[in-house]
């Protein structure tokens, strides 16, 4: 008798994405990235400012930009080169861009290759691990370093 394959659709909450992605950019990711630039959204863009009653807290670029559905991102270059391209045959090489369509695959991906980070991050928000792993899925379609 064979395992069951089930598909189904699950909401994440914004606000946690946001907070991994945070997580990632500040303790997950520097061992392999670095951040080299920001590609700002169009100027009429709504853009994701975290929780209603932090809202006065004003702009974080690399939380901001990523999750702004009408466009944005954050440029990564390579940590151990000076923040220059990366030199992966994953990418082709070069410097990668964080976007909020990249993130929306990475969390497909993480939800099917791999599920206990994904599961990490629905049941209590993740860490700086799940973050690192997210921004590598978003970026790279894979974990790539770690």
């Amino acid at each position: 008798m064979g395992n069951v394959k089930i598909k189904c659709e699950i909401e994440v909450d914004r606000q946690r994405i946001a907070d991994v992605v945070c997580s990632g950019f500040e303790g997950g990711i520097g061992y392999w990235a670095t951040i080299t630039g920001y590609v700002p959204p169009p100027k009429d863009a709504d853009l994701y400012v975290g929780r209603e009653d932090d809202r006065e807290r004003g702009l974080f670029k690399h939380i901001d930009y990523p999750m702004c559905e009408e466009g944005g991102g954050v440029v990564l270059g390579d940590a151990e080169n000076d923040g220059k391209g990366f030199d992966l045959t994953a990418n082709g090489g070069g410097r990668v861009t964080l976007t909020y369509a990249g993130i929306v695959k990475g969390l497909g991906l993480m939800a099917t290759k791999y599920p206990r980070h994904f599961s990490n991050l629905v049941a209590d928000g993740g860490d700086a691990e799940t973050g690192d792993v997210l921004i590598q899925l978003a970026v790279f379609g894979d974990i790539v370093y770690g």
